[in-house]
């Protein structure tokens, strides 16, 4: 989803972000291969890096609890602070906060940084915005084909599948368009560019990567439409 041009986020620009620090970097290790896991070009850089995803563990600055999105403006949707959807009334009448579910999550991101295959919790929707840098590449298996997907997963990774049911929502899963390809799993290819919404529909497994230097942020948000399947949803016990 593109914004029309002259929207913006954030009217004082990126040049400075205040207070925010990034307390909890994880350093992304990959083990594994057969597919399991500087050009100019981003097919060139795509490919390269699936040949070199087990190389030296990028640093990943993940799961910040803050915005770069000015407060919000009633009346103007599309500001991650509060979409104003059912799952931001239900939880406030709980008086619930829940960082990246009801609150926005900032990602600063590096080259080969990466988020593995998943489902959001609960199967909620998800809104990525992506306020700076270099281009993040997705990959998402469309939600009727989930159950191909996770049969494929489940053969490639037996010993996870039998510690937890839910094991894909652990997020240390990372399987290549290769193997999707080879078990004819249907998937949509994406690049996100600065300025650029993605989101992310229940059910709907996805992963990718950064091209470099980047920040975005992201929430979960829900629809009616989404009540049933969040009722049916499994957890990570």
């Amino acid at each position: 989803i593109v914004a029309p041009e002259g929207w913006q986020p954030r009217k004082a620009g990126y040049d400075s972000l205040g207070d925010i620090r990034i307390s909890h970097p994880c350093r992304q290790v990959v083990k594994g291969s057969q597919a399991n896991w500087t050009p100019e070009a981003l097919p060139d850089l795509e490919r390269h890096f699936w040949r070199n995803i087990t190389l030296t563990p990028p640093l990943y600055g993940a799961d910040v609890e803050a915005s770069l999105f000015d407060a919000p403006v009633p009346g103007c949707g599309w500001n991650l602070q509060r979409l104003g959807t059912i799952l931001n009334t239900v939880l406030d009448e709980a008086g619930h906060e829940l960082p990246g579910i009801n609150t926005p999550y900032l990602y600063f991101g590096q080259w080969r940084t990466m988020f593995p295959w998943h489902t959001e919790d609960m199967d909620l929707y998800s809104v990525n915005y992506l306020h700076f840098g270099a281009p993040k590449q997705w990959y998402v298996v469309p939600p009727h084909h989930r159950e191909r997907f996770e049969q494929m997963a489940k053969s490639l990774v037996p010993q996870l599948a039998s510690s937890c049911g839910e094991y894909l929502r652990h997020k240390d899963v990372m399987i290549s368009p290769t193997q999707l390809d080879k078990y004819q799993i249907p998937y949509i290819k994406v690049v996100q560019r600065p300025g650029e919404f993605v989101v992310t529909f229940p059910g709907a497994y996805h992963a990718g990567f950064n091209y470099g230097f980047n920040c975005a942020e992201s929430t979960n948000f829900a629809t009616r439409a989404w009540v049933p399947i969040g009722a049916r949803a499994g957890c990570c016990k």
